[in-house]
């Protein structure tokens, strides 16, 4: 009896770490890839809009329709070194 309980408890505590690993693995993933989707449909995260409003006192459609050239989309991601 003991040898049973032992055995299923040694199959549990090796497995719900590694089921914790793999759900905390899936955010790393999934945020990159929501932010990337969310940059491509408006050229800035959702979550940045209010701290955009904030900082430069319009908000990111106002500034995307005025001034396009501040607000271009597409950039590259880095600069080349020269």
């Amino acid at each position: 009896m003991i040898g049973v309980i032992s055995r299923a408890l040694s199959s549990m505590t090796s497995t719900w770490p590694s089921v914790l690993l793999i759900v905390l693995g899936a955010f790393y993933v999934f945020a990159p890839i929501a932010d990337i989707a969310s940059d491509h449909s408006s050229g800035l995260p959702a979550d940045h809009h209010a701290a955009f409003q904030k900082l430069g006192g319009i908000s990111w459609t106002a500034a995307m329709s005025s001034a396009p050239g501040v607000a271009r989309r597409d950039l590259p991601l880095a600069m080349p070194r020269g």
